[in-house]
């Protein structure tokens, strides 16, 4: 657990939900706003990386028991497990292409990025007229803040 990374995000968003145990924070990549009744950042996952993870932490006595465990235990325990709205989001490569990620019984087909807005209103507006999410890489988390407090601020003088 790298607690110095989770203290500066959590610094930002204090709602932010992290996985212990056998999922490391090296499989986090980011951060995403999501539509869950109202808007939320939650942290994002790396799929792969997640399995990669609880294939590791595995006492299996073969890799392939091992792989069929994890993929079990993260079907079951993590993305099926609904821990309110700040459930985090776990991208996946492997996944056809309707699908960039998940969460709970959620899936979405792309992201976009803060390059991509020029308002917090913007965004919102793609996160209800597509499938997507905003996706943040989580070097640039402090840029996320930053543009959610800048623009309340602005929603505030008007």
């Amino acid at each position: 657990m790298n607690t110095d990374m989770r203290d500066k995000l959590w610094e930002s968003f204090p709602d932010l939900i992290f996985f212990d145990g056998p999922v490391n924070d090296t499989s986090i990549v980011g951060l995403a706003m999501i539509e869950d009744d109202g808007y939320h950042i939650v942290t994002v996952y790396d799929k792969e990386m997640v399995l990669r993870d609880l294939v590791n932490s595995s006492d299996a006595e073969s890799i392939e028991e091992a792989e069929l465990d994890a993929i079990e235990w993260f079907d079951f325990n993590i993305i099926g497990a609904y821990v309110g709205t700040y459930t985090p989001l776990f991208i996946c490569e492997d996944l056809d292409e309707d699908c960039a990620a998940m969460r709970f019984s959620q899936s979405y087909s792309d992201y976009f990025s803060l390059k991509d807005v020029n308002t917090l209103l913007e965004c919102y507006d793609l996160i209800n007229s597509t499938n997507k999410f905003l996706f943040v890489p989580l070097n640039d988390a402090n840029n996320l803040a930053k543009f959610i407090k800048n623009e309340r601020k602005m929603d505030f003088i008007f």
